[in-house]
């Protein structure tokens, strides 16, 4: 059962059966097979013609009537019996390691990717785009945790008479209806109270209307910040940012979509103020 070309076969039938249900993410069975592979190739080493001449060696009348070489043969018999076991262990605990990465990074890239946001103004509310609902919906396979949120950054915003202008504020409504402001990315991170399934589940947040200029919005720069960890991987935080900007047009405000690190000043052509009162973080962003 232990010969060296049996062996060989099964032991590439289980690792080749290992990396196949990996690709095929059947993760599950794809740890299966690494650790009968890693069982069989451990009992494969324990049983091998290596450390079988070492234990008859160490048996030989000759070695028996010598302490000392009986000693170093049997710590040089440990070394090999455990380090080739050890060595086969970390083979396995490899095999797995890489395969749970692997995993990770999938489940994180189809979550990500499917990740979509849209935005709507209540009727009768169209005249600010501060009143914009935005609504994240997950597409994705897997589940999103209750560690998820709605943030909106308002880069710059300028009111209708072309002076008045907010920067940099982070903002969000939590489950309760409270509103929570902050001049900058660090507002606390508050779990959700449900989980946000996979396959269309969606959230909404009304992330801007802690603020209104009189008597209303005319440009404004945003990033929809959405926030979330999954079922599978609790621990880490992942974040996907859309950002938008708001014009006013004849009748009502039209979001665009605009790339996330563009330097493009935007809306700072509708500002009319004293520009050296804009902060100094703005400026720099545009100009680099």
């Amino acid at each position: 059962m232990l010969d060296w070309k049996f062996a060989s076969v099964i032991l590439a039938i289980l690792i080749s059966f290992g990396v196949s249900m990996a690709i095929a993410e059947s993760y599950l069975l794809a740890y299966v097979f690494f650790v009968l592979f890693g069982a069989y190739l451990l009992l494969f080493w324990l049983s091998s013609d290596v450390l079988r001449k070492r234990r008859r060696n160490m048996q030989k009348r000759d070695m028996q009537r010598h302490p000392d070489r009986l000693a170093a043969a049997a710590r040089s018999y440990c070394v090999w019996e455990w380090g080739g076991s050890a060595i086969v262990i970390l083979l396995v605990v490899a095999c797995i390691w890489i395969t749970n990465y692997d995993k990770r990074q999938k489940f994180h890239a189809d979550t990500f990717q499917n990740l979509t946001v849209e935005h709507f103004i209540p009727n009768g509310a169209e005249d600010d785009p501060m009143n914009t609902f935005f609504t994240v919906t997950n597409h994705g396979t897997h589940k999103i945790s209750k560690h998820h949120g709605i943030f909106c950054y308002t880069k710059f915003a300028v009111g209708v008479d072309g002076t008045s202008f907010e920067a940099g504020i982070e903002s969000t409504r939590d489950e309760n209806g409270n509103k929570r402001v902050i001049g900058g990315p660090h507002l606390d991170r508050i779990d959700a109270s449900s989980i946000l399934d996979r396959g269309g589940d969606a959230e909404s947040n009304d992330c801007l209307s802690w603020f209104h200029f009189k008597p209303s919005t005319y440009c404004a720069d945003v990033a929809v910040i959405f926030w979330y960890s999954l079922e599978d991987y609790p621990d880490i935080e992942v974040q996907k940012f859309f950002r938008f900007k708001a014009i006013k047009g004849a009748d009502k405000f039209n979001w665009i979509g605009v790339p996330m690190n563009s330097k493009e000043p935007f809306c700072l052509d509708t500002f009319k103020g004293d520009k050296k009162k804009l902060p100094d973080w703005l400026i720099s962003g545009w100009n680099t």
